[in-house]
């Protein structure tokens, strides 16, 4: 085992933010792994500030204590390991959208601070300071700009850890403090008068696919997922039975999202006159027949 004790860590800088970057133990082997995790923005601290935190992080997974080296060199099962278990006989069960959003939640929050730790370690107090942690800390978004975490994303987070832990561990949790969210603006939507215009400017499938949104309220991935069959134009009917993600047919988001509807005459013309007598494969596809995604 190649433990190193009394590590401090590094502190980079990427874009806006300071990372933390140090090594963990991997029960078994003799490489350690090295994780790196969002200190803050730069422009709320200083790298010797950043630092210290960093120091504080390692102090709080105990990854410099001599217990951790006992633990490690038993084989102690970790969190990290159990999330590799329940990332390949669990979540692999779920929907693909499940899998790529918990899947990011495990290695951005949860595997770097607590892919070190027993899972018999994590307790309410913990869970309590990670609540904390992804309070506080700034991450910067793929559009460049850096804010806090919303209550909600905590909680999905949370979520993902307790789906690991298992219910026998965190059912007798009741006093965890999540953030309350700051007031938002109201979601922003297209009016009737902007639809129309988008619809009159589109062509071709654009110009049918955007009329069947606007009329019909479906997802884009639910469109994407008709088929022929699904299409009842003499009884101005659609039915949802699938949605498209990533280019490939999956179930709609939730259990009613299975329905059937009427639409307008109009838009049945439409899609009538899209179909021009087809009477098989997808409603909207594009030249090779594969879907819209």
């Amino acid at each position: 085992m190649s433990f190193r004790s009394g590590q401090s860590g590094n502190v980079v800088r990427k874009g806006q933010m300071w990372h933390g970057r140090y090594y963990v133990d991997v029960p078994g082997e003799n490489r350690r792994r090295r994780v790196s995790v969002p200190i803050g923005s730069v422009h709320a601290m200083k790298k010797n500030e950043a630092k210290r935190k960093l120091r504080a992080l390692l102090e709080e997974t105990g990854l410099n204590s001599d217990s951790h080296l006992e633990r490690t060199a038993r084989g102690v099962r970790t969190f990290a390991e159990e999330a590799t278990w329940w990332r390949t006989h669990k979540l692999s069960r779920f929907k693909p959208s499940c899998q790529e959003a918990m899947g990011s939640h495990l290695n951005k929050y949860l595997i770097p601070r607590l892919g070190a730790v027993p899972v018999a370690a994590i307790d309410e107090r913990l869970t309590q300071e990670l609540i904390t942690h992804l309070s506080e800390v700034e991450y910067k978004w793929p559009n460049g700009v850096s804010r806090n975490l919303s209550s909600k994303t905590i909680r999905n987070i949370v979520g993902v850890l307790r789906q690991i832990l298992g219910k026998k561990v965190w059912r007798d949790w009741s006093d965890l403090a999540f953030p309350s969210d700051a007031v938002k603006k109201e979601q922003r939507w297209f009016t009737e008068t902007e639809m129309r215009q988008i619809v009159n400017a589109a062509t071709g499938v654009w110009c049918v696919l955007f009329a069947t949104l606007a009329g019909s309220g479906m997802r884009i991935g639910e469109a994407s997922g008709l088929y022929v069959e699904d299409l009842d134009l003499a009884g101005g009917r659609i039915k949802v039975q699938r949605s498209v993600r990533n280019g490939k047919d999956g179930t709609p988001k939730t259990k009613k999202a299975y329905r059937v509807f009427n639409v307008e005459p109009v838009i049945v013309e439409m899609l009538a006159a899209h179909l021009g007598g087809r009477t098989t494969g997808r409603v909207f596809q594009t030249r090779t027949g594969s879907p819209f995604s």
